[in-house]
């Protein structure tokens, strides 16, 4: 059978099963994070699967805040920032039929990332996360009456700058 004859099922198929093999680390994007009151839970996902993986952390257990602690802090953030993990890269590792981030591992912890200290996010880049996350919600139809009124109000202090002076 050629490889022109696979479907697209099959293909997929046989990637996943290739892949899906204990102890085997693949990239993976974190594409949403959500922390609930006794759970935080990561989505996951790969360039080569269709569907998603969720990892999903027990808030109350105090080995799985600490590998969330040292997933946040590989990737140069705090532990109470783990909504900015959102959109970066891990390396995820297939174990017990499910893939969990490299970092969360006892073994692999702290030394996937050497003896450099995780660098802390700036209170510039902070603040930046914080406007791109506002601004990110507003629609298209918002952000042009924002600028239009905007324009207006500027429009008119340089025309009461104008006859006051």
């Amino acid at each position: 059978m050629g490889a022109s004859e696979y479907t697209d099922e099959e293909y997929e198929t046989l990637q996943t099963s290739k892949r899906e093999i204990a102890g085997n680390e693949e990239p993976a994007r974190i594409v949403d994070v959500r922390v609930g009151a006794s759970t935080a839970r990561l989505t996951l996902e790969f360039d080569w699967k269709d569907g998603r993986e969720i990892a999903e952390f027990d808030l109350d257990s105090e080995r799985d805040v600490m590998e969330l602690k040292t997933l946040a802090r590989g990737l140069g953030y705090d532990y109470d920032h783990l909504p900015y993990l959102e959109g970066e890269t891990v390396t995820a590792v297939y174990l017990d039929g499910e893939w969990v981030p490299a970092a969360t591992l006892p073994d692999t912890g702290q030394d996937v990332f050497g003896d450099v200290p995780a660098s802390r996010p700036t209170p510039l880049s902070r603040a930046y996360r914080a406007a791109t996350g506002r601004v990110g919600d507003l629609s298209t139809n918002k952000l042009l009456i924002a600028v239009i009124v905007f324009k207006k109000l500027l429009i008119a202090s340089a025309v009461v700058y104008l006859l006051v002076a």
